[in-house]
């Protein structure tokens, strides 16, 4: 059988599949959520059924049902069987999605492996064409099934709001049962799934691999020019956030997948398009490039910052992505080979990804243990006090940062490490934070004096969260500056008496503001719009908050009117070259 051809199949199994799939995942998620079972017992069946129907399905068209099946058990129980090992890691197994790695890692682990397990019931697992081919051929099923789920539950809407005008409610009332759902999507995504398989020719991943051919030498032309901007413009920007590194990312797997849309599964089915190729080939010569400069930019905020899960999680995105690049560099530097080496590229790096995402799962890769090592080493080290340990953070990093808050509960002898565990006893139980509001107050500086009635009310109508930060901000005092203030100013003269500013630095040095008004004694949260740079540098945040704190904030007309026309009001407000 060839890789695009497939066996029409019955649409009727397809359906009931998915309908059983979506029913066993929300009766094991009930189970799990409500205690019906041990919870890890719970976790494991309940990702067993969802890997099980997922990879059936997407196997379900190249493959017989059967067959299908067989090949799923297997890797639905070794998916399973690696998210309840890192269930371990927390004293609940629900604890395990606080982040959002285990979902990642087993979404990798399940999807990923669909193409190898095809390939290999036909006899050679590494065989490029067949893993090509259902590769994209299952990411067109599915997406057609999700379209054709979306176009039902449309249709299903429209159905019940027509019933409704003619006054029968039947539908209605099937649609409130708690089971009508999950059964409709999971039959619904199965009848969409088997009908594509009837007619492969409309919905063949060719025409969208074409597609994205063209975008080849466009994309080239962006990353050409980004390269000669960015020493021209200052790397400072890629290392204040991960949010550059993302994009970085994001631009190496759309190379990625142009490279791999260009050079396709054979010689005889690549691009011949000269200007494609050429186009495709070199950004795979440049594709190190932004990969490196990602990776860069995640170790510059954990050299700064110190380890945590995301972090982690960004650094081995990183490492798969800087993997492509360099093995793309050396299938381009293979000369008129450059094509077989890609495809032998793409066949590693999917190898690698698994082992990656299966990693990730166990005690070998644990982000947890490696955050919470990196931020007790941190401390031990002197890079950073106890005011600015994340201790919430370690409640949520499972058993090894439950192990180093006991730790930290001995040293009792460090009053700004017990005023970090009060906070994480604030944030458990809010109830308890309104002593701790008494307190604050005296610590944040206000601008003017007399306006502690104004404080006070605002303080009150703080959630526990916003009392804990709020606190951790005023608790940190370099040079005799705080790194949190409040302001009473009448900015709106329309309304009477003055609003409130409150504002906190946090360690990226940006000024977090929050705007009150108190109106009858009730407190109001305020909209407003924040000019000035996107990012502040240490001596700016430093100005900022010492003009807050001393009183040197000025008011200043803003010179705007409005457009009124009965109860209508229009107001313009101003763009600034920095926040544009």
């Amino acid at each position: 059988m060839t890789p695009h051809s497939a066996p029409a199949r019955p649409h009727l199994p397809l359906a009931l599949l998915g309908a059983a799939g979506g029913l066993a995942f929300h009766v094991l998620s009930e189970a799990l959520a409500q205690d019906w079972l041990p919870e890890r017992l719970a976790l494991a069946l309940a990702a067993f059924a969802l890997v099980f129907f997922t990879a059936t399905l997407g196997m379900a068209g190249p493959l017989s049902l059967r067959r299908a099946m067989l090949a799923a058990a297997p890797l639905a129980l070794a998916v399973s069987g690696l998210l309840v090992l890192a269930s371990l890691r927390f004293d609940s197994a629900a604890d395990l999605f606080h982040s959002g790695i285990p979902v990642l890692s087993a979404l990798t682990l399940t999807l990923l492996p669909l193409p190898f397990l095809i390939a290999q019931a036909r006899g050679d697992w590494r065989h490029y064409p067949t893993l090509f081919a259902e590769a994209w051929g299952s990411v067109i099923r599915q997406a057609a099934g999700w379209l054709f789920v979306g176009v039902a539950l449309l249709t299903l809407s429209l159905s019940q709001e027509l019933f409704d005008l003619v006054g029968l409610n039947w539908l209605r009332r099937l649609t409130d049962l708690e089971l009508f759902f999950p059964l409709f999507i999971g039959a619904m995504l199965g009848l969409g799934i088997a009908a594509t398989q009837d007619m492969p020719g409309l919905v063949a991943p060719d025409l969208v691999i074409r597609l994205m051919r063209l975008m080849a030498p466009v994309l080239l032309g962006v990353l050409l020019i980004f390269l000669i901007a960015l020493p021209l413009r200052g790397f400072e920007t890629l290392f204040r956030t991960l949010s550059a590194a993302s994009v970085l990312l994001s631009l190496a797997v759309m190379i990625t997948a142009l490279v791999t849309a260009a050079v396709e599964r054979s010689a005889s089915e690549a691009t011949h398009s000269p200007l494609i190729t050429q186009a495709a080939r070199a950004l795979a010569a440049l594709l190190p490039l932004p990969t490196g400069l990602a990776l860069w930019a995640i170790w510059q905020r954990v050299a700064q910052y110190g380890w945590t899960p995301d972090r982690l999680l960004a650094f081995c995105i990183a490492l798969l992505a800087l993997g492509y690049g360099l093995l793309y560099l050396h299938a381009v530097l293979r000369g008129a080979a450059w094509q077989v080496w890609q495809r032998r590229a793409n066949l590693v790096m999917a190898l690698v990804a698994i082992g990656l995402s299966a990693l990730l799962l166990t005690p070998v890769l644990n982000p947890e243990r490696i955050a919470t090592a990196s931020q007790m080493a941190r401390l031990e080290a002197g890079q950073i006090d106890t005011a600015r340990l994340d201790v919430p953070a370690l409640a949520e990093w499972g058993r090894p940062g439950a192990e180093a808050l006991a730790s930290l509960r001995q040293r009792r002898d460090d009053p700004a490490l017990q005023a970090a565990l009060a906070r994480l006893e604030d944030a458990a139980a809010p109830a308890r934070a309104a002593p701790r509001r008494e307190g604050l107050a005296a610590m944040l500086p206000l601008r003017p004096a007399e306006a502690a009635p104004l404080r006070d009310a605002v303080l009150e109508a703080l959630d526990a969260i916003e009392v804990t930060e709020l606190r951790d901000a005023c608790g940190i005092v370099i040079n005799g500056l705080s790194d949190c203030a409040m302001v009473a100013a009448d900015l709106i003269p329309d309304q009477p008496g003055p609003e409130v500013i409150l504002a906190r630095r946090d360690e990226a040095n940006r000024i977090l503001l929050s705007a009150f008004s108190v109106v009858e004694g009730r407190v109001i949260r305020l909209d407003f719009q924040q000019f000035g740079p996107a990012a502040f540098s240490q001596q700016e945040a430093d100005a900022v908050m010492r003009d807050l704190q001393e009183g040197a904030a000025i008011l200043a007309p803003a010179q705007l009117q409005t457009l009124s026309a009965g109860r209508l009001k229009l107001l313009l407000l101003p763009t600034q070259e920095g926040n544009r």
